[in-house]
């Protein structure tokens, strides 16, 4: 009788890749659709503020009838747009996925850099040269893709590049984003794919950004605007915005009347690419912005940001209602999570309660290669810095034969005298394995895209660049929890206050999917 054993490795190999990306037998089936709502510098203080003046099928719904998790740690040291997106979808922290900060100080260029600026590939719709291949992880994404033998499909649409770029990880059909120039939506290269649709919307006029032109005012009654404790009595407010000197669509990416743009670019991209149609699950993630810096510090004001918030729920309930005429909740999985801290205007009054100083990054490297020219000699010690970091001149160092680590120790004890910084660490105690000490700059900190000294800087002092004044904010440490709710696909409502952290995320919608988190991966499955 002939044997048949020699097959039986391939028969099995070719059982377990037709139940890839299925769930077992036995068990729910996954979730045609999971979709990510992104809230970059989300202050969930307000959604509880706010939630009488929600409608009921918006932010309402998701914190009623999801699982709230109201304690999300970032546990990094200045987390922001770029960072927190990275950590949320590869599930680890920036030592890792590489992801240091929006941007970050390019020892070869010599400037700053977007954390995704790659020359290799070309903008459509924009002249910005962008790619994902800065991720030195995997992210859901991508997990999804390989498990799916490329058949789901994965959008990433946002405001800002970097924020869509990196969420959508390396193997996104597309990510999309709004350029500053021409307020078109525009994508890379890297991705092979402009779909024909989109080009149609670019060509023929946009949703929302005609209407922006008419400028900034309430959308509804002042009567509804009384939800921000200790208000004044709320008062008219209007924003012009100039389209001409290219200045206006990054104020028009300021205002509610973007998300709006973005809500309506995400229900045609679903209706066009027909997510959620098929057995594969696909991805979409969508940033939404619910911060604004168009007047400075009254970017806080009552009106504005309730302004904000109601629009943005007034469009969460429109995409959701459509989502569920077109696949039905029970098929998707709904996430919402905040991604960065507030980012606050400088406080231009010394009297102010809340001016507690400047600092200067540039002002402090200029002092610092003056402090090791008096020790050393005169040479350019300090080659550049970002607003938390030194990058010293590495090269010169070496070419001198002087000892390195000598260098870092005086330099930080140097840096800790300078008006505004709290605390200065060089890097290396990181590359010789000291994790523990600093745990937020340690997870912040990666070998190749780091400095040689970490600064944390005292809370409450204004950041003001020389050269970059468009740069300029406010140190906040108080919002480093953000709040993450899960929703439908038979998830079961509650709330919870345990401490949990954004890299917890991406391994919960794995089990949720079947599939297998990215390969750096720290998180917990939280159900």
């Amino acid at each position: 009788m002939k044997s048949f054993s020699h097959i039986l490795p391939i028969l099995l190999m070719l059982s377990l890749s037709s139940q890839v990306c299925s769930a077992p037998k036995d068990s729910k089936q996954p979730p045609r659709l999971v979709l990510g709502i992104h809230l970059d510098q989300l202050q969930e203080e307000y959604l509880k503020w706010f939630m009488e003046g929600f409608g009921e099928e918006g932010f309402k719904l998701l914190l009623e009838r999801g699982k709230v998790y109201n304690n999300c740690n970032y546990g990094l040291n200045c987390p922001d747009a770029a960072n927190t997106n990275a950590s949320l979808l590869s599930g680890c922290a920036p030592m890792h996925h590489g992801i240091i900060a929006r941007e970050w100080y390019d020892r070869q260029l010599e400037r700053p850099v977007s954390c995704v600026y790659d020359t290799d590939y070309l903008g459509n719709y924009t002249t910005s040269t962008f790619s994902p291949l800065s991720l030195r992880s995997n992210t859901l994404g991508d997990e999804l893709k390989k498990a799916c033998k490329g058949r789901s499909k994965v959008f990433s649409i946002g405001l800002e590049a970097e924020a869509a770029i990196v969420a959508g990880g390396r193997s996104a059909d597309a990510a999309l984003w709004m350029d500053d120039t021409s307020g078109k939506w525009c994508s890379s290269t890297y991705y092979n794919y402009m779909p024909s649709w989109l080009q149609k919307i670019n060509d023929y006029g946009l949703f929302e950004t005609n209407n922006g032109k008419n400028g900034w005012r309430p959308k509804f009654p002042l009567s509804r605007y009384v939800y921000m404790p200790h208000q004044k009595n709320p008062g008219f407010f209007s924003y012009a915005l100039s389209f001409i000197n290219g200045t206006g669509y990054r104020d028009f990416k300021q205002t509610p009347m973007a998300n709006t743009e973005l809500n309506q670019l995400a229900l045609e991209l679903i209706d066009q690419e027909k997510l959620g149609e098929d057995e594969y699950p696909d991805l979409l993630i969508l940033h939404f912005n619910t911060g604004s810096q168009l007047s400075g510090n009254d970017s806080r004001a009552a009106l504005e940001m309730q302004d904000l918030y109601f629009r943005l729920d007034q469009d969460l309930g429109w995409l959701l209602k459509e989502i569920d005429r077109k696949i039905g909740l029970d098929n998707v999985l709904v996430y919402l999570c905040g991604t960065g801290a507030t980012r606050l205007a400088v406080e231009e009054n010394p009297k102010a309660p809340g001016f507690y100083g400047n600092y200067y990054p540039e002002r402090t490297s200029a002092l610092l290669n003056l402090y090791l020219t008096a020790v050393y000699g005169s040479e350019r010690w300090v080659q550049g810095c970002t607003e938390n970091e030194i990058y010293l001149n590495r090269k010169r160092i070496s070419e001198l034969n002087l000892d390195y680590v000598e260098i870092c120790n005086k330099a930080a004890l140097f840096l800790i005298q300078v008006e505004g910084i709290q605390q200065a660490v060089p890097a290396y105690r990181f590359l010789l394995g000291d994790w523990s000490s600093e745990p937020a700059l340690s997870l912040n900190f990666h070998k190749e895209r780091s400095g040689d000294l970490l600064l944390k800087l005292e809370n409450g002092r204004n950041i003001r660049w020389e050269s970059y004044p468009g740069k300029n904010r406010q140190i906040q440490y108080a919002n480093q929890t953000t709040i993450l709710v899960f929703y439908g696909a038979s998830i079961k409502a509650g709330s919870n206050n345990q401490l949990v952290s954004i890299f917890d995320l991406t391994p919960t919608l794995c089990g949720k999917l079947y599939i297998r988190p990215p390969t750096a991966s720290t998180g917990q499955v939280l159900f």
